[in-house]
């Protein structure tokens, strides 16, 4: 069996395996001192190798030392039988120059090949240009008119002046048959051009057509708006989860502010350019429809590529209308936090009959998760994975009322973030009542918490040190399944914003936030399930 050699030099990787050419290793066999019989110069040997941990102890029959670290890079000679030093700098010999050939010989052979097509065309020098061939080198195959020039070609001695001239009438005669060419491809081309710009017969354009669109712009397809559906309150709802009666009550909602939005990164620094030009930018479509188009992002998912053939624009004016209009909605919405979470009063007075039990209920609680986009930083991949879901994600906590209207939506906290912890970050507790009832699930394990605050806690009951549950409990784990059934309907309405169910990216990470709560505001704008 063949011993693979390795080099033991400093951080040398030649390896027997690959060996280069004229690379060869020397060990005991062929030059390399042993411990015991030349221990000073092995110690020598083991020094000028550089590394920490070799010691004279590693030295053994399979440690070698390749030839590139000897004077001259072919091993050791007699007048340099030892390796030199590491980090020396070893001068290679270097290999002899190819010989270049005279730029006048090699001038003189061009002219000479040049002399040929023109002593062979003599005949017929005013041939037609068409006869030339089109190529990289514009290279000569017919010939060309050409001025007089009157050289002699003799086959050793080449006198300069002729030598320039016939180099130059070359250079003149190639750049007159490239002018040529182009002039001709631009007449094509003009011509082509022509037959755009001149419209069929019949097909003139109508000025007074209100889809025409602005001078140099092609018309691809019909554009689509609001106009489309508004009549049609299946569809109307599938593209925004709203019938278009609702959303003209959400417009009315937003008000005038809608129609000066200052948009997204399009801030003027100068205070001057503030005073002197309109608040906010030219409209490329009108503000309903940017509405529309932001409502059918939320809901459906649609890509900005999507969206932005669809409404004829770029996806760059999709990305920033989407942007603008969501911080919008939320600048809209959150003075209404206080309000969405409504009074102990007011719940009992919409209490569903399933709920008649519970009369101090005032909320139910759960988290729901997000998938997200896995970050690249180690640490916070560890702080946004979820146990729960085996993915990365952001998780926000949600309350409902026992009607299902949605009452508090939490900031998007990292996946790993415990349900307790989410509770008491999410600031549910500063909005509760002493007295207050809160049903949740089994994980939620906040009585104490709760109790702190005189709130009680409706969870079903946990088996502890038993082995079943007894007929009590069974009763009352399946009265509270019962009920939370209508909690769920409501993350259900949440999750039907396809937004939530794809995998988030992590450039919209700095609104998510508000994207859950305008969805969350959204889905109250429907009608509610329990009555």
């Amino acid at each position: 069996m063949v011993t693979t050699k390795h080099c033991c030099y400093g951080s040398c990787r030649s390896d027997s395996r690959y060996q280069k050419d004229g690379v060869w290793f020397i060990g005991f066999g062929n030059g390399f001192p042993k411990p015991d019989k030349e221990k000073e110069r092995c110690m020598l040997w083991v020094h000028n190798c550089g590394r920490r941990d070799f010691t004279i102890k590693n030295v053994t029959k399979d440690t070698y030392i390749c030839s590139l670290h000897f004077v001259g890079g072919n091993g050791p000679t007699k007048a340099h039988p030892d390796p030199v030093k590491l980090g020396t700098i070893i001068q290679l010999k270097r290999k002899p120059p190819k010989s270049r050939v005279k730029l006048t010989s090699k001038r003189l052979k061009e002219d000479i090949s040049l002399n040929s097509v023109l002593e062979d065309g003599e005949e017929g020098a005013s041939t037609d240009m068409y006869g030339v061939r089109r190529g990289n080198d514009f290279s000569c195959q017919k010939t060309v008119e050409v001025q007089h020039v009157d050289v002699t070609v003799k086959p050793l001695v080449h006198e300069a002046s002729t030598q320039t001239s016939i180099y130059v009438a070359s250079e003149t005669l190639q750049l007159r048959i490239q002018n040529k060419i182009l002039h001709d491809d631009l007449k094509v081309t003009r011509s082509k051009l022509e037959l755009f710009k001149s419209p069929p017969k019949g097909h003139e354009p109508n000025a007074r057509n209100k889809n025409e669109l602005p001078e140099g712009s092609v018309k691809r397809h019909e554009v689509f708006s609001i106009d489309k559906v508004k009549d049609d309150d299946s569809m109307f709802r599938f593209y925004t989860g709203l019938t278009y009666k609702m959303f003209q009550s959400l417009w009315q909602f937003l008000g005038a502010s809608a129609l000066k939005l200052n948009y997204w990164n399009s801030a003027v620094s100068e205070p001057e350019k503030r005073l002197s030009k309109q608040c906010g930018r030219k409209r490329i479509i009108s503000p309903i429809n940017e509405l529309f188009l932001t409502l059918i992002r939320l809901r459906l998912g649609l890509l900005n590529a999507d969206l932005a053939y669809r409404f004829g624009i770029s996806t760059r004016e999709v990305s920033t209308i989407v942007l603008t209009w969501t911080q919008f909605l939320y600048q809209s919405f959150k003075p209404l936090k206080r309000t969405m979470f409504a009074s102990r009063h007011l719940v009992r007075k919409h209490l569903p009959k399933i709920f008649k039990k519970y009369e101090n209920i005032r909320c139910i609680i759960d988290c729901t998760e997000v998938r997200v986009q896995q970050p690249r930083n180690f640490q916070s991949q560890g702080n946004v994975y979820s146990a729960y879901k085996s993915h990365t994600t952001f998780k926000f906590l949600v309350a409902a009322a026992p009607n299902g209207a949605i009452m508090f939506i939490s900031d998007a906290f990292e996946g790993s973030i415990s349900d307790k912890e989410i509770v008491v970050q999410s600031g549910l507790l500063d909005m509760l009542e002493r007295g207050d009832q809160i049903m949740a699930d089994r994980e939620f394990c906040i009585k104490d918490i709760l109790n702190e605050r005189q709130i009680s806690l409706i969870i079903p009951p946990f088996l502890r040190s038993r082995m079943k549950r007894t007929p009590q409990d069974e009763s009352l784990t399946k009265d509270i399944a019962k009920r939370r059934i209508q909690f769920e309907r409501s993350i259900e309405r949440i999750k039907k914003f396809r937004l939530l169910r794809k995998v988030i990216p992590l450039s919209i990470q700095p609104v998510f936030s508000q994207c859950v709560f305008v969805i969350g505001c959204l889905v109250n704008f429907q009608n509610p399930h329990v009555q």
